[in-house]
């Protein structure tokens, strides 16, 4: 009797662990929930203004290791789009939610859960299969969105005070699928010789044995003035964002795409770890899924 009182203890005693378990590992966030979703604009004719996908630039010939990274110069989206989009990232400063984790990184992040809830344009714009359609023309590949309820799924990014940045890195993925991330600048202003701000988007090339980590490899710098795109596969380039000025201002629309959405939740964990990072440790909580 005392044994099975002891299992029965046991098993009580570890309720809370695998609820812990469960609400990290076997209830991820559901995986494009977002397909219902219908976006209430037709994107059409406001992106590529003027231009057709086979005429937009594509790729970086900048060397070995670097075929993961596609640029896109603008406009990408035509002028009362950006304006828009402008004008509401701008509104959203002032609720950003602002991390401080030296030396990795020191800047605010709206993510994608606040900018859904809000029915933000981003959201509409990610959405749409118009959008989807031109990012696999860039990247080369079938791209897919990914649940709204990941915080960088759809997120505007804030490097507007002294020092803000981010270190090197690579993006965690968490899905069965390749994972690409894709930034549009919407602000980008300085006063370096171009008018843009002292932040660079930075990547180094892979050395055969990791020592890109350690600084060896040939360093890229790409500047990204307004309304023009990057996208590169972020689990597989090492890459950071430079520091900006003091009077600098860099807002740049984040989104992430997977050629599988399909979610592992052993990773799920990791990516909630890692999410600390970009917006505190709100990532450790279980949300419901959109």
């Amino acid at each position: 009797m005392s044994a099975l009182g002891g299992l029965l203890g046991a098993a009580a005693a570890s309720v809370p662990l695998i609820r812990l378990i469960n609400s990290l590992c076997l209830e991820p966030f559901q995986i494009l929930i977002e397909k219902r979703i219908t976006p209430a604009r037709d994107w059409g004719s406001e992106i590529l203004p003027g231009r057709s996908t086979d005429e937009i630039s594509k790729g970086l010939p900048v060397g070995e290791g670097t075929e993961r990274v596609r640029t896109v110069d603008g406009p990408i989206l035509s002028a009362d789009v950006m304006s828009e989009l402008v004008a509401r990232a701008e509104a959203l400063e002032s609720v950003a939610h602002r991390v401080n984790l030296p030396p990795h990184k020191q800047g605010a992040t709206m993510d994608g859960p606040s900018l859904y809830e809000r029915k933000e344009p981003f959201v509409d714009l990610y959405l749409s299969k118009e959008w989807q359609d031109m990012v696999s023309h860039v990247l080369g590949a079938k791209v897919e969105p990914i649940t709204m309820s990941h915080p960088s799924t759809c997120s505007l990014l804030y490097y507007t005070q002294e020092g803000d940045h981010i270190a090197w890195h690579y993006d965690h993925n968490m899905f069965q699928g390749d994972y690409y991330t894709v930034l549009v600048p919407l602000v980008n202003e300085g006063e370096t010789d171009n008018g843009l701000s002292a932040s660079r988007f930075c990547f180094r090339e892979r050395h055969p044995f990791g020592l890109h980590a350690l600084g060896v490899g040939k360093t890229h710098a790409v500047e990204l003035p307004r309304n023009s795109m990057v996208a590169f596969e972020g689990p597989k380039l090492w890459h950071k964002a430079g520091k900006v000025k003091a009077g600098d201002r860099r807002i740049i629309w984040s989104m992430v795409y997977a050629t599988s959405s399909k979610q592992l939740g052993y990773r799920e964990v990791l990516r909630r770890i890692k999410d600390v990072s970009y917006i505190g440790l709100r990532a450790l909580r279980r949300g419901k899924a959109i």
